[in-house]
């Protein structure tokens, strides 16, 4: 995970930040993140079975009466190379298939997106049900006709105007990308780990070039 934490994503994240100052523009997004899928495949290849992390699942569609993709596909790339598992359902998605699936995979984050005028009332009739089925889950929206405010009326969670948005609300949702370790020390005794965070009970206390922890039998999580 070295590459991935100290340059693959440090990369990505400064792409996003001059996509956000007007310095990139969309196709240098593409690009960067099309770059990034290919060392992620590299990177697959010496990975031990069963490195993925699975919990971070999120579902994008497409909303019912809407046929256009390719906004949702550019929001697909880029986060899968933040590390995140995209159920991508494609377009023109019934309601009940959304909703299915997500209580089916215990999905955390629906992306939907709409491209036409026409086809935000669908979108409407889908965040309802998705609030009405009780699946504890946040919906973003996303799509050339909506606007913060009309995401509000219409009852999503997060309204995101591009794929770098995206990314920030999955991570907010999420956090960092967590990896799980024990560690038993005799008291007193330091074990240190550079660039993580150090938790306690579940919340992170600290975030430094180096972290040391004491104690005995706690847990740390580290968010790469």
């Amino acid at each position: 995970f070295t590459v991935i934490n100290n340059y693959i994503i440090p990369a990505l994240d400064k792409v996003g930040i001059l996509f956000e100052k007007g310095t990139f523009f969309l196709p240098q997004l593409i690009q960067s993140a099309e770059t990034a899928k290919c060392a992620f495949d590299e990177i697959k290849k010496i990975l031990p079975k069963g490195s993925k992390q699975t919990d971070k699942k999120i579902i994008i569609a497409t909303v019912k009466g809407d046929i256009h993709d390719i906004g949702k596909n550019i929001v697909k790339i880029v986060l899968e190379n933040y590390g995140y598992d995209i159920i991508d359902l494609g377009r023109n998605v019934e309601q009940d298939i959304i909703i299915n699936t997500a209580i089916s995979e215990n999905v955390k984050l629906i992306g939907l997106s709409a491209l036409m005028t026409t086809t935000v009332v669908n979108m409407e009739s889908a965040i309802k049900a998705i609030k009405e089925s009780g699946h504890p889950c946040k919906v973003m929206v996303g799509g050339a006709v909506l606007t913060e405010e009309y995401a509000k009326k219409i009852g999503a969670d997060y309204y995101a105007k591009d794929a770098n948005n995206a990314v920030k609300i999955a991570k907010e949702i999420f956090g960092w990308y967590i990896l799980k370790a024990e560690f038993s020390n005799k008291k007193n005794k330091a074990s240190v780990y550079r660039g993580f965070f150090c938790c306690e009970n579940n919340k992170p206390s600290a975030k430094k070039s180096m972290v040391k922890c004491w104690g005995v039998k706690k847990s740390i999580l580290i968010f790469i």
